[in-house]
């Protein structure tokens, strides 16, 4: 398995060994076997496979991958309500998922729901302490609701090494401390470029650093960084969406604006 493979699937809360759907009884065949095809290569890699999740969900409703896929792919096109009541259907049928609370809790933080969004990020850490990203995500979530030296802390806590020193990079600069964020930013360049393409470009769009946010997008796009599916709906690129560049990057990735 690639280092990236987790990352196309932590939205699913699921390894591709798991995403198969289950055979019925009677027909001992796959009733989703058409759509599941069109799906399984990459399923966050273009809006066109919103009309595969609508199939599915019309074929199995109450599939718990099916329910997480389409979520997560109702996200990347920027539906986060939509995204949000297929979370909330998800834990109704398997309530003790962290990675679906944790899913919800990123959909909950775009539409700037801070509170519930935290509420979520703790719930994911209550099932799964060690999950790595959600204290990075909870660190932003308290950032936003105006609890700096919270969620300063919680930054600190994130095991994800990467994702550390991307959310400190950006509760850093939010909080006035300008040379504990650069050199947290440097360290995610001069270590995890290769990897956090996207994650950078974040960290510059939320410092409002424009030029140097484009120029980090354009280098995820180059190294096909699948973080990119995800662009739309992030905070941090608020800044960007006053700029033509960022319509005309939109296009290019295959989102409407």
């Amino acid at each position: 398995m690639d280092e990236k493979t987790p990352r196309r699937y932590r939205r699913l809360g699921k390894l591709p060994s798991e995403l198969e759907v289950p055979r019925t009884r009677r027909t001992r065949s796959d009733p989703l076997a058409e759509v599941w095809a069109e799906m399984a290569d990459f399923l966050y890699e273009s809006p066109r496979r919103e009309a595969s999740f609508t199939r599915a969900l019309a074929v199995a409703p109450g599939n718990i991958s099916v329910l997480l896929g389409a979520g997560a792919l109702a996200f990347n096109l920027g539906r986060l309500d939509r995204a949000i009541g297929l979370y909330h259907r998800a834990l109704e049928r398997d309530p003790l998922c962290g990675a679906t609370y944790n899913n919800l809790g990123v959909a909950l933080l775009a539409a700037d729901r801070f509170a519930e969004a935290e509420e979520r990020f703790r719930r994911s850490l209550e099932l799964a302490p060690q999950r790595g990203s959600v204290r990075a995500l909870t660190a932003l979530a308290l950032l936003a609701q105006g609890r700096g030296e919270e969620a300063l802390a919680e930054a600190e806590r994130e095991p994800d090494e990467a994702l550390r020193f991307w959310a400190l990079a950006i509760v850093h600069h939010a909080t006035g401390r300008g040379r504990e964020a650069d050199a947290a930013l440097q360290e995610t360049i001069e270590r995890f470029s290769d990897t956090m393409a996207v994650q950078i470009a974040e960290v510059f769009g939320a410092r409002a650093e424009v030029d140097a946010a484009f120029a980090w997008l354009e280098r995820a796009y180059a190294q096909r960084d699948d973080g990119l599916a995800e662009i739309k709906t992030s905070p941090r690129f608020r800044s960007l969406h006053g700029d033509p560049r960022w319509g005309a990057f939109l296009r290019k990735m295959g989102f409407a604006e």
